[in-house]
């Protein structure tokens, strides 16, 4: 009877230790879902610091810090598990400095305020209604694996000044967060994907080159409820020929030499309801910029870190 029980343990632990290695093989699926009619609402709070240094070689120090509301509405669901979003900024409260002076700028429903050095200003007679997606949303296509699409921008006057300002600016070449976000099929824990690509986002004239690399850091399942940690490092640069960010002005021409940028980033996936409940992103920037006044070319830089939190309401 002894014998016969230490080998029923035995098989039990065997079958425990080979359901458990089954499960671990199966993955995480990792993928948002949506449904017709459903709204995310976000709080992001965001800080930064930088300097730039102006073509003449005067340095500033940059500052930056606010809070914004973002929501997401679904209008449509595809049969491929993609959904059309909306997306409203509706209110926003940005505080920038710049060496020595100070500037603020917040909005709420159609009362927009903005002042510098403490001092306000009257706002223009738009109010709210002039900043883009305040009231008027930006449109795109959100994949289950997070890859952006189909950006659409209804503010005419915003797509005129880009058109303006970036040559060969073409809004269906919009592609920026156009990289997949979450793995095609389910991951283990500990497992790392890869995506690299070089994208068009403001024309033919500024190729930038992404490389982003995430990993499933760690999954927990409690009360029916699956929360995902994952982790990403991406970076982007451009190296190669000026390319010309201000050709409608004859007096003034600026040219953007060198870019990098850099994201590290920690998001928590509910798994269970498809929804990004929190991410913490820290960023860097660098950037060379040629500045042509007249006859006279100079280089001008910013390099700034910026933190982004983002919590969903």
């Amino acid at each position: 009877m002894v014998r016969l029980a230490h080998v029923f343990a035995l098989a039990l632990l065997i079958s425990l230790l080979v359901a458990t290695g089954a499960g671990a093989q199966e993955g995480v699926p990792l993928a948002l879902k949506f449904a017709p009619g459903d709204v995310m609402q976000y709080q992001v709070s965001l800080s930064g610091s930088g300097a730039l240094t102006a073509p003449d070689g005067e340095r500033s120090p940059v500052g930056l810090r606010g809070t914004l509301a973002c929501v997401l509405t679904v209008s449509e669901v595809r049969p491929d598990g993609s959904a059309r979003l909306q997306c409203l900024i509706p209110t926003a409260d940005i505080n920038l400095t710049l060496g020595q002076r100070a500037f603020r700028f917040s909005y709420a429903g159609n009362t927009l305020r903005w002042s510098v050095d403490g001092r306000e200003y009257a706002p223009p007679p738009t109010g709210a209604a002039g900043v883009p997606f305040a009231q008027v949303p930006l449109l795109f296509t959100l994949a289950a694996n997070g890859r952006i699409s189909e950006v659409s921008i209804p503010n005419g006057g915003l797509i005129q000044a880009l058109q303006e300002s970036i040559p060969g600016f073409d809004l269906a070449r919009v592609q920026i967060l156009g990289e997949p976000l979450l793995p095609d099929s389910p991951v283990a824990i500990g497992e790392t994907w890869r995506h690299s690509s070089q994208l068009l986002p403001l024309g033919p004239t500024l190729p930038i080159s992404v490389n982003i690399s995430s990993t499933l850091e760690s999954f927990t399942e409690t009360e029916g409820i699956g929360l995902a940690t994952i982790t990403s490092h991406a970076e982007s640069t451009y190296s190669g020929a000026p390319a010309s960010l201000s050709p409608g002005s004859a007096r003034v021409r600026l040219a953007l030499q060198q870019l990098r940028g850099t994201l590290t980033a920690t998001q928590f996936l509910n798994t269970t309801t498809g929804r990004l409940i929190r991410g913490n992103y820290d960023q860097a920037i660098s950037a060379r910029v040629l500045v042509t006044v007249e006859n006279t070319r100079q280089t001008g830089s910013l390099e700034a870190r910026l933190h982004f939190d983002l919590q969903a309401r």
